[in-house]
């Protein structure tokens, strides 16, 4: 990781003065311009007034629980049309790649939130209850206490006998009658049932619907046959996947559990039988998945975490309405197959939680983050929702990218922060400060070229100034995060002398030449409002 220096004492325009009668400055962007000494001496103090100012206000602390973040991990189908020597073999594939999952998650109790397929059940019960399936169902068990049903459109027609419910056409899908969706249903929650007990030898550590009553289904098509089945099976929770659509609207997930619209996945029905987990989808993939484009590398997941987080810490510290804030990311037992990313993407990702967001706590002690399952965060919003009666937890019913007006969080985190991608730990002392790059075309050439950005804050109260000329080499533009105001001046700051306060800041090059800053009227001095081009 690339050590940043910093200046260890705030300038105050005193100081300012000082340096300049006697002491060489670093170069301004002013002096650039050709100022005058005593020009850039106001524009420096301006610059001072503009960060310290503000800090010297209050904040407020809110009651907001920690992050909860889950590890959805799902066995699918596998081709009925296989072999029983292969069928076998998938079989096993999945207790060793599951059991490959557990040894990474167990020394850091990391809770797996897990559902599984009647097929695969069905061979844990043949095997008994000494079997590498039951073993690894415990060990899961132990992990979190959950155990779900998760299917695509297969029923049982006979031993390990899974295939594709067809219409009475011979249709897959939409086609398929309710009453054979019913069937699907019904066969796969009843083998995942018998599985729970023989992995307990008949006697499972609490009842068994109590731990399988969490649902994931590619059927029915229809949303309110959905909600329907939901009641009749008495299951009041569904696994994370149908809101995934958010991701292409404003670049991260859902941060709330919420009970959904039978009309709309995004939007919430408080009367809905059951509440619907978000997360994202499968660790270490750059793919569509549920139509959508998501990536799912860890350099877009450390940037969606950093996202969720200073979401999560403006609301703890300025006493934002407390709700239950959630996010985490899917998988298949296959996708820890040893040639898959997702192997690498976890290796990368557990360590990289626990050192920035598990293990750290704010100014006051709260936790930020924790492992849960789905069941857990469903239990954490009927906690929350006895306590707020009638209140909404989220809904995006507008289905528009750009309804910032009922958008619940940080606007400017969300369009500053989106499609870029975390490249480094920063390490200064202090302060939090990750490195990000993207690439763009060139307007002139069309070729790709990379750009930096780089996120920071302090804890502590007061201004200080950091070195960042080893990322750019050109004065820098200074956003803060949470309120959207601009630092500086038209031509930005020295990227030699970044201030650094306790509100999260977003550093990146000036707009290219041409292109000036529009200047507002802000509390202590110049503000800017955006841009536009000069002539």
């Amino acid at each position: 990781m690339r050590r940043v220096s910093q200046y260890s004492t705030p300038l105050t325009p005193r100081a300012i003065g000082r340096r300049c009668r006697g002491v060489k400055l670093p170069i301004s962007p002013y002096q650039m311009m050709g100022l005058t000494c005593r020009e850039d001496l106001i524009m420096r103090v301006v610059s001072v007034l503009l960060i310290t100012f503000p800090i010297w206000g209050l904040t407020a602390s809110a009651d907001q629980d920690p992050i909860l973040l889950t590890f959805d991990l799902h066995v699918d189908p596998i081709s009925n049309g296989l072999a029983e020597a292969g069928k076998v073999a998938e079989f096993e594939n999945r207790n060793e790649w599951a059991a490959w999952v557990l040894d990474q998650t167990e020394p850091l109790s990391v809770p797996i939130a897990f559902l599984s397929g009647g097929w695969y059940m069905e061979r844990l019960v043949d095997a008994g209850s000494s079997g590498d399936a039951a073993d690894v169902v415990r060990r899961l068990y132990v992990s979190g206490g959950q155990i779900g049903s998760h299917h695509h459109d297969e029923l049982r027609e006979g031993v390990f006998n899974w295939p594709k419910a067809r219409s009475a056409g011979g249709q897959f899908g939409s086609d398929v009658s309710l009453d054979l969706v019913r069937k699907q249903w019904r066969d796969n929650i009843q083998w995942v049932n018998r599985g729970i007990e023989t992995a307990f030898w008949g006697s499972p550590p609490e009842p068994v619907e109590d731990i399988n009553r969490i649902k994931g289904a590619h059927m029915p098509k229809v949303e309110a046959d959905y909600h329907l089945l939901m009641d009749e099976f008495g299951l009041d929770v569904r696994e994370p996947g149908p809101e995934e659509d958010y991701y292409g609207y404003f670049g991260h997930h859902i941060w709330r559990p919420f009970r959904p619209s039978p009309g709309n996945y995004m939007a919430e029905d408080l009367t809905a039988g059951f509440v619907a987990i978000p997360a994202g989808s499968v660790i270490g993939n750059n793919q569509i998945h549920h139509g959508i484009l998501q990536d799912m590398r860890p350099a877009s997941m450390k940037r969606q975490l950093l996202q969720l987080y200073l979401n999560w810490r403006h609301a703890h510290q300025t006493g934002g309405d407390a709700k239950v804030w959630t996010w985490g990311w899917g998988s298949h037992v296959h996708d820890f197959n040893p040639v898959k990313p997702a192997r690498a993407a976890l290796a990368e990702m557990l360590p990289w939680i626990e050192t920035h967001l598990r293990d750290r706590t704010e100014a006051d002690g709260s936790d930020v983050l924790k492992y849960a399952t789905h069941l857990d965060v469903a239990d954490a919003y009927y906690d929350w929702e006895a306590a707020n009666p009638g209140v909404s937890s989220f809904s995006f019913d507008s289905l528009d990218a750009n309804d910032w007006d009922t958008y619940p969080w940080l606007r400017p985190v969300a369009e500053e922060m989106r499609d870029w991608l975390w490249s480094e730990d920063l390490v200064v002392e202090g302060m939090d400060a990750f490195a990000f790059e993207r690439q763009v075309a060139d307007e002139e050439s069309g070729e790709l070229v990379n750009e930096v950005a780089v996120l920071v804050w302090k804890d502590e109260p007061g201004t200080q100034f950091i070195d960042l000329s080893a990322h750019f080499d050109q004065p820098v533009r200074v956003l803060k995060l949470e309120s959207g105001e601009i630092f500086g001046t038209p031509f930005g700051v020295s990227s030699a002398m970044v201030p650094i306060s306790d509100e999260p800041v977003w550093v990146t090059s000036v707009p290219e030449p041409g292109t000036a800053l529009v200047l507002g009227v802000g509390l202590f001095g110049l503000t800017i409002a955006g841009r536009s081009r000069c002539g």
